[in-house]
This record gives C-alpha cells, structure tokens and sequence, in this order.
C-alpha cells in the first residue's frame, strides 16, 4: 500500500528544490543584466566623451579658439559660442560620469570622477567657462564638483 503522506513530502521537497533552483538561477541573470547595464553606462559615458573630442577634432575654427584661449589671445563671439557648446557638452559628458559614479558601485569611483572632472576644469580658460555656465548643470553635479 502507498503511504500518501510520504508521497506528499518528498513531493514538498522536490517543490522546494525546484524553488530554490529557481531563485539561484533568477538571482544570476539579475547580476548578469547589472553588469550588462553597467557595460552600457560605460560605453555612453565614452561616446560623449568621444563626440566632444570628434567635434573638436573636426572643426578648425574650434581648435583655433581653443589655441588662441590656451595662449590667452582673446576671440571673437562666434568663436565663444562654439567653444561655450563645446564646453557644455563636455560637462555633460562629465555629470553623466558623475551620475553613474554615485549609482553604480563597480562603475567608476567618486574621487576618480571628481578629480577628473576638476583636471578639466584647471585647463587655461575653462574655470571661466564653468563660472559662466554652471547654471545649466545640476545642483548635485555643481556640489560634487565644487565641493
């Protein structure tokens, strides 16, 4: 005769290993999509990064504003307005570091991301820049930065 209670339990055990097998396997897919979205804040803080440098790159009436900034000549406006847009795109390349910095352990440190942002900022020219046009960034960033 089958002894049903028997049945049940090692019915009640099978359910609980498969449970267990599930949560283990749904606990590493949860971590491998972490690291997936990781690997992606990281490729799109390069690309900003990499689009600034492109523009700059590209652009001879830029990189001559520029040069004559570093030497402390001075520009005309248009030659303002192009280095000003460049400057925000590069701070926003670097509040977006700054942003994944204080949200992804395992992304870039804190002090990495403010000391590179402040090497930028000791550049001839550019502490002007951030003087003039911090008002566009968040209050976070400008804290982090400044702070």
């Amino acid at each position: 005769m089958v002894n049903w209670d028997a049945v049940g339990a090692i019915g009640e055990i099978l359910g609980a290993i498969a449970v267990m097998l599930t949560l283990i396997y749904l606990a590493k897919q949860v971590a491998e999509t972490k690291r997936a979205i990781r690997r992606q804040a990281s490729n799109d803080v390069n690309n900003m990064f990499n689009d600034v440098h492109h523009v700059i790159a590209s652009s001879p009436g830029l990189t001559s504003a520029l040069e004559k900034l570093e030497k402390g000549d001075a520009i005309s406006r248009s030659e303002w307005h192009q280095v000003r847009s460049m400057f925000l795109a590069q701070m926003n390349a670097f509040e977006n570091l700054y942003t994944h910095a204080e949200h992804a352990d395992d992304f870039v440190g804190m002090g990495e991301a403010r000391d590179m942002t402040r090497a930028y900022l000791d550049e001839p020219y550019v502490m002007d820049l951030w003087e003039e046009n911090k008002v566009y960034l968040s209050d976070s960033f400008i804290k982090f930065v400044e702070g």
